[in-house]
């Protein structure tokens, strides 16, 4: 049995932190979870762990790529043409900068909340080598309900993350609490020989359009984002051996 959850306990009381902290609704990250479990049986998506073993076989000691949202994603095309990766992890809306081409001989994988909107989820998805971490909070449960059955066409490589207790067979909880620390927590997680990043700017107040739908450019980051990028840090050195 592969172990994708090594520090359970410790995991939910630092997010349980995080949720007090930045002042949210423990009860409806509660229920999103619960949501999330019924959600999983309901449409029957795959055990997680099946999706672990063969992200394993693809990317173990190999080289990764992970996308975030933040400015340093606009030199991501130079990137890609100038180093070799085995796989890529983008972060929901970041995933926008992706060409189809990008997954054609390589392993991809979306991981967000819908926050970037329903298109890069598609988009990802619908590519053949690729894999979605799908994020369950108490802001967004109830937008994915209604797309339950978009979500149907993808269950055998779709994976349901959660960031509160209870969690059932079918859902996972990663010690990330933005999309992109999640992101790269799950590099980690997946023991790559190399990681590489782009767009993982934790320094900056600056966000790009990739972060939010409605954002035309660059733009400066809410106080609660720079709080969030700051337990972002926090969690990703908190748990190193990811």
């Amino acid at each position: 049995m592969i172990s994708i959850e090594p520090d359970l306990l410790r995991m939910y009381h630092m997010l349980k932190r995080v949720i007090t902290d930045l002042g949210y609704d423990y009860e409806k990250e509660y229920d999103a979870s619960i949501t999330a479990c019924v959600l999983a049986n309901s449409i029957d998506i795959i055990d997680p762990y099946k999706i672990f073993e063969r992200l394993f076989k693809k990317l173990s000691n190999r080289h990764i790529l992970v996308i975030g949202a933040g400015p340093s994603i606009y030199n991501i095309d130079r990137r890609l043409a100038s180093e070799t990766y085995d796989g890529v992890i983008c972060s929901d809306g970041a995933c926008r900068v992706l060409r189809e081409n990008a997954c054609l001989d390589k392993t991809c994988i979306w991981v967000g909340d819908l926050d970037g909107g329903v298109d890069s989820f598609e988009k990802i998805s619908n590519f053949q080598n690729s894999f979605s971490f799908l994020h369950f909070h108490g802001d967004n449960y109830m937008d994915i309900i209604k797309i339950s059955d978009k979500i149907r066409g993808f269950r055998d490589k779709i994976v349901f993350t959660v960031q509160t207790l209870p969690l059932c067979p079918k859902t996972i909880l990663i010690p990330g609490f933005t999309d992109g620390d999640r992101a790269l927590l799950l590099s980690k997680l997946l023991k790559p020989s190399k990681i590489s990043v782009a767009g993982m700017d934790l320094e900056s107040y600056y966000v790009s359009m990739y972060s939010k739908p409605f954002l035309k450019d660059i733009d400066l980051i809410t106080p609660s984002k720079k709080r969030k990028l700051e337990w972002a840090k926090r969690l990703i050195n908190m748990f190193p051996y990811y």
